[in-house]
């Protein structure tokens, strides 16, 4: 190359260089006039960084040219910014930045790698979004303060756009109608109301000026169907859309509806103390009536007791008449002297060791003659051994319950008979006893007033059969006390079954810690006899029941009241072994009864028990298949030889 190439080559040159350094200047002046930092990297350490960037970090240029780019970057996010520099990473994203102060600030990162004379170098825009940081946490705290006011609101809010499209509902507005948020977004207003209500009173958005309220009342359409009054307080908010403030007026409707009951029921109160007045007056009046009869009684015969030439005969029919008026008139001057203890609240609960079984066959012997005089045959349903029966409970109450109880039954009941019995619930936490009838029965409208004081389910029936209508209300309050609820069932003509409950409360939890009340028949009954005692006389049953418990033959003892029950059992069970059939039974006499039986079921060993002595008795109770014969009174020993021929297959 010559000298003239030379030169040429050599000027070119400095041309280039004057341009670079030109392009240099140029974009060093528009990246100086930028208010973003930009920073020029290679290999992450800074190469160029214009003014905006020095003074973003607090560096002069000579000194943060040249540092790694992390060491203006908090330690936290160095290893981020590290390998999204290795990674080129385009995007946006934010750490916070260390000035040279130490202070920090938070920053918004963006780098984009460009070839530049053969080197991979990353172009870097840092900034400053403190500010944007704290407008945009200022703007949250406020749409979460709206939302949370929105959503808590006590009413229910529906905003709609001019189309009556829902596109925003709070949480109010959802339990009102019932719907979703998802279900009601989007979705018409008109889904909200019954087509009925829209064709009467049709929906005009039209009709909402802007920034004009409109309160008006309606009925919306819950999901369920039913209609809730709302009273809607709406407001347009510009020409796209608007807002409904909703109130339920249920609560307010229900309010005006309280008052309107309220004063019904004032009137109801006022004719019920008149009617009340009425009741204590008719009380007063029948209470004199059914004091002066048996006083009449008492006073009449004793007066009849001085005439001298009254012989033993008449004097001791007196006498009897005389004690059963005073009995009668005790009875009623007791139930008006309980009334009195009890509405004064004076009453307690002293639980004492009480023998259910005890006391029910107590209350049996009282009313067993009383029963029989009025042809009305009494049983009991004993549900536990006599060791289980034994309860800690106010026995004194609960022999009034039971005896007003018992007494209403006789009271009313002149054919058919009488049942006292009692079971434990399955949790075994409460006794239920009851006293069931086939007496006159009370119609189901009648059945809550006969528990009230003075009342009767028929005015009549105090006419009838006396009484002064206080012994079923005082058995409820005597139930009550003890923690309990007294109960009928009934239909006229064919009897009641008054029950009541209290808290079972065994002497001797250990017999029951097994749960042995909720096994079946044949998980409790497993390897014991089972035997049914065919009788229609209570003293009978109870006394033949004795002496098989007294036997400690390991039985399990059914009762059968006449011959056809005693058919229907065997029917019904299959483990009958034993059958202790009396002959004389309403229904179904023994006889038929055990024809009947061993027709079905040969097997069973029936021993047949009366009081009939005579041969052809005896003959033909053989022919209907009894297996033994045995006449009353019942005899223990020969009860028990007879059973053990019996089950041994020998002919008594």
């Amino acid at each position: 190359m010559n000298e003239s190439e030379k030169t040429s080559q050599l000027e070119k040159e400095v041309a280039e260089l004057k341009e670079k350094l030109q392009n240099y200047e140029r974009y060093k002046a528009l990246s100086d006039a930028s208010y973003e930092a930009i920073f020029l990297l290679d290999k992450g350490y800074c190469v160029e960084a214009n003014n905006a960037g020095c003074n973003l970090f607090g560096y002069p240029h000579e000194e943060i040219v040249g540092m790694y780019a992390t060491h203006v970057i908090a330690e936290e996010y160095r290893e981020t910014v590290k390998n999204n520099i290795i990674n080129q990473y385009p995007e946006p994203y934010e750490v916070l930045g260390l000035r040279k102060d130490g202070s920090k600030f938070q920053a918004e990162i963006q780098g984009k790698n460009i070839n530049y004379q053969g080197r991979n170098i990353r172009v870097t825009a840092v900034r400053d979004i403190t500010e944007r940081k704290a407008a945009e946490q200022v703007l949250i705290e406020s749409e979460s303060k709206f939302k949370a006011i929105f959503e808590h609101a006590g009413d229910g809010i529906v905003i709609g756009d001019n189309e009556g499209n829902i596109i925003e509902v709070n949480e109010g507005f959802c339990k009102l109608s019932g719907y979703a948020k998802d279900n009601l977004l989007n979705q018409h207003v008109k889904i909200l109301f019954s087509e009925s209500t829209l064709k009467d009173r049709p929906l005009r958005f039209d009709l909402l000026d802007i920034g004009k309220t409109y309160l008006i009342e309606r009925e919306i359409q819950h999901k369920d169907g039913s209609l809730i009054s709302i009273e809607m307080n709406s407001k347009r908010l510009n020409e796209k859309y608007y807002i409904t403030i909703i109130r339920d007026l249920t609560e307010r409707k229900k309010a005006s509806e309280a008052i309107e009951k309220s004063n019904i029921q004032l009137q109801k109160a006022l004719k019920k103390a008149e009617e009340s007045d009425q009741l204590k007056s008719e009380f007063l009046a029948n209470m004199s009536h059914e004091i002066r009869t048996p006083m009449n009684g008492v006073v009449g015969f004793a007066e009849l007791l001085n005439d001298p030439l009254l012989d033993d005969s008449k004097r001791r029919h007196y006498t009897s008449i005389i004690i059963n008026n005073s009995n009668q008139l005790k009875r009623i001057i007791d139930d008006i002297l309980e009334i009195s203890v009890l509405e004064t609240r004076q009453s307690n609960v002293i639980h004492t060791e009480v023998n259910l079984n005890d006391l029910l066959l107590e209350l049996f012997a009282i009313y067993d003659s009383k029963a029989k005089e009025n042809k009305t045959p009494i049983f009991l349903n004993k549900g536990l051994s006599d060791d289980e029966s034994l309860l800690l409970t106010d026995e004194a109450k609960l022999r009034k319950v039971l005896d007003n109880l018992i007494d209403n039954a006789l009271h009313y009941t002149s054919e058919g008979y009488i049942e006292i019995g009692y079971s434990i619930s399955s949790d075994q936490q409460e006794l239920e006893l009851y006293v069931k009838d086939t007496g006159i029965g009370i119609s189901k409208d009648k059945q809550a007033i006969i528990f009230d004081r003075f009342s009767q389910a028929d005015k009549r029936l105090s006419r009838k059969y006396g009484g002064l209508g206080l012994g079923l209300s005082i058995a409820k309050e005597n139930v009550e006390i003890l923690k309990g609820k007294l109960g009928v069932d009934s239909e006229p003509g064919k009897g009641s079954r008054f029950f009541f409950t209290i808290p079972f409360e065994p002497v001797n939890k250990k017999l029951f810690s097994g749960s042995s009340l909720n096994k079946t028949d044949n998980d409790s009954n497993e390897g014991l006899l089972t035997v049914l005692i065919a009788e229609d006389e209570e003293v009978n049953y109870l006394y033949i029941e004795a002496l098989l418990k007294h036997m400690q033959l390991g039985v399990v003892i059914h009762h059968a009241k006449n011959g056809k029950e005693a058919v229907d059992f065997c029917r019904a069970s299959e483990n009958v072994s034993l059958i202790l059939m009396d002959i004389k039974m309403p229904i179904m006499d023994g006889i038929q009864a055990t024809k009947e039986i061993k027709k079905r079921s040969p097997g069973i060993k029936i021993i047949v028990q009366t009081a009939f002595s005579d041969s052809e008795k005896k003959k033909l109770a053989f022919d209907a298949g009894c297996d033994a014969y045995i006449t009353k009174p019942i005899n223990k020993t020969e009860l028990q030889k007879t059973i053990n021929q019996v089950l041994s297959f020998e002919k008594a």
